[in-house]
């Protein structure tokens, strides 16, 4: 489909003059050197048919929340809204792709047009604005019924009212619900809106509790014969539920990375300043990457580095008495190994390292990666537990 007779570009307003009532099929704006910055992060974009100097009653007013404004050096973060192809469907994105390359997502609006003229432009004054829009003729007439129909979609998160349904009259409405019934239906999943029951292709069944009547054509237990394993995402005995003895064999931490500069995870000790920590929760591994900065000179002396707050690492004991680590000056670049000995959460430099003095003021990574035992591992940091009936 070629778009270059619908396309237009310019610097602080554009005008249209042969389109549809209907939404822009892309938009584009960025910055040049020349473009006065509005005061607040948002983009504000103006559809008209008059110019930005004589605005109507009936002006159009499109606020698109970003994190930060658009910047400019050199080049320009872009900011940008068109259709895109996704799991064989039509949809609207709008992003902002900043100057680093790391692209923000932003909610999407649709732009829409008035028949005939309009005037766009935008809070950002001067900026570069390039559009395609959707031209009076017969192409797009049918083109648009998919975009709307993607952007109704997006907006509504796939909930449509009785009134958005052709086939409304297959349902009964009861109050404020509708109720459907069928000899057969086939689908990939059916959820609970509360996300409490699912049942999906695989045949996996999530619930939260079974009820069988006073005499059951079904006995739950016999789909979980005694050495059956069980897996659920609370620390919930499944006695509870299906009746039986089982055990609690295994549990997983939540995949998680954080990454944080005060003392969630780990408070500095004597001599010590400037912690940041790094931490990765997976399966049964913790891995901890901690950067501090020596007050004092480092020799034979011991130096106490600090104590991890291990809650807020997901565990209760580190599980080891002592442990060799890896640290790295930022003066010479050198590895260096020694022992830190650790009781009770504290962290202490204990060996001498490898040159007769360290001076004061220095860095060094802390890292150290450890596989815990279930029994170490806080259930609120876990959510994948492993239950055995074994009567």
């Amino acid at each position: 489909m070629n778009l270059d007779d619908q396309k237009l570009t310019g610097v602080g307003e554009l005008v249209i003059n042969d389109s549809l009532d209907a939404p822009l099929l892309e938009l584009q704006v960025k910055r040049n050197s020349a473009t006065v910055v509005p005061t607040s992060n948002d983009l504000i974009v103006y559809v008209d048919t008059q110019n930005s100097t004589t605005p109507t009653e009936n002006r159009r007013e499109y606020i698109f929340n970003l994190s930060n404004a658009l910047q400019f050096s050199e080049s320009s973060d872009v900011f940008k809204m068109n259709l895109v192809v996704k799991d064989n469907d039509i949809a609207m994105k709008t992003t902002v792709t900043r100057l680093d390359e790391t692209v923000e997502e932003v909610d999407t609006l649709l732009v829409c047009l008035f028949e005939g003229t309009n005037y766009i432009y935008t809070n950002y004054s001067g900026a570069d604005i390039e559009v395609i829009y959707p031209k009076n003729n017969d192409m797009n007439k049918y083109f648009l019924n998919n975009a709307i129909y993607a952007n109704h979609k997006y907006k509504n998160k796939g909930d449509f009212s009785l009134e958005d349904i052709y086939f409304k009259d297959a349902f009964t409405k009861t109050e404020n619900k509708l109720n459907l019934e069928v000899n057969n239906a086939t689908v990939d999943c059916i959820t609970s809106k509360n996300n409490k029951f699912s049942l999906d292709a695989n045949g996996n069944l999530v619930v939260n509790s079974i009820t069988s009547n006073n005499n059951p054509t079904f006995d739950i237990l016999n789909a979980y014969p005694v050495g059956s394993i069980y897996t659920s995402n609370t620390n919930n005995n499944p006695t509870n539920y299906f009746g039986g003895l089982w055990e609690l064999i295994d549990k997983e931490f939540q995949s998680t990375i954080n990454s944080v500069s005060d003392t969630t995870y780990f408070t500095p000790g004597t001599n010590v300043s400037g912690s940041t920590c790094y931490i990765c929760r997976s399966g049964h591994n913790l891995y901890v990457r901690q950067l501090v900065t020596v007050n004092k000179i480092l020799n034979d002396n011991s130096c106490e580095l600090g104590s991890f707050n291990l809650s807020n690492l997901g565990i209760v004991s580190l599980g080891m008495s002592l442990f060799g680590l890896l640290a790295y000056s930022d003066a010479s670049n050198t590895g260096i190994v020694y022992n830190v000995g650790y009781s009770n959460g504290t962290v202490t430099q204990i060996d001498v390292f490898n040159n007769t003095s360290t001076s004061s003021g220095k860095s060094y990574y802390l890292m150290f990666n450890i596989t815990l035992a279930k029994d170490l591992m806080i259930d609120s940091y876990c959510d994948k537990f492993l239950w055995k009936r074994v009567a």
